[in-house]
């Protein structure tokens, strides 16, 4: 057992590799197959007991669940048309729908962030100002389009304003 966990560790085996003869080439009654099996429910016990005992364990775990259960969600409102299914035949184009769809993903929290950062700098105007540069225009906006195309501009001017390093 120290040979295998030795291998692990120095990456001369990789773990989807001895996975695979664990699973494939032992049975239940071979004394290396219980022996990692026992050793595995220990760690969860392990787990378990400091998850339970530590609150600061439990909220860091539960922050980042509740992160990617946005995500998810932000997701399944951007992909809405196919409620995030995914239809295509192809494994490219399976994968192109889910790389153009973690760009949208990547783009959203990407302009969240400069927002979210931009909103302090801009203290003296008024909270919609704010977020919404397009809110006081002398022309009233068109509808969303408009007011995202001016984000926009607004994100390409102070960005061609700055000087690279």
């Amino acid at each position: 057992m120290g040979q295998l966990y030795a291998s692990l560790k120095t990456g001369h085996v990789t773990a989807s590799v001895a996975l695979k003869r664990l699973v494939v080439g032992f049975s239940a009654k071979n004394r290396f197959y219980r022996a990692n099996r026992d050793l595995g429910r220990i760690f969860k016990t392990e787990f378990i007991l400091q998850y339970l005992s530590e609150p600061e364990l439990r909220s860091r775990i539960w922050h980042g669940l509740l992160k990617v259960e946005q995500l998810h969600a932000l997701a399944r409102d951007v992909f809405y048309g196919r409620r995030g299914r995914i239809n295509a035949r192809e494994l490219w184009e399976q994968m192109n729908t889910c790389s153009r769809l973690n760009l949208i993903l990547t783009c959203i929290v990407y302009w969240q962030a400069r927002e979210i950062s931009r909103v302090p700098a801009s203290a003296t105007r008024s909270p919609m100002e704010s977020i919404l540069p397009c809110w006081n225009t002398s022309a009233p906006p068109s509808g969303i389009t408009s007011c995202f195309t001016v984000i926009i501009s607004s994100i390409e001017s102070s960005s061609a304003g700055a000087v690279a390093p």
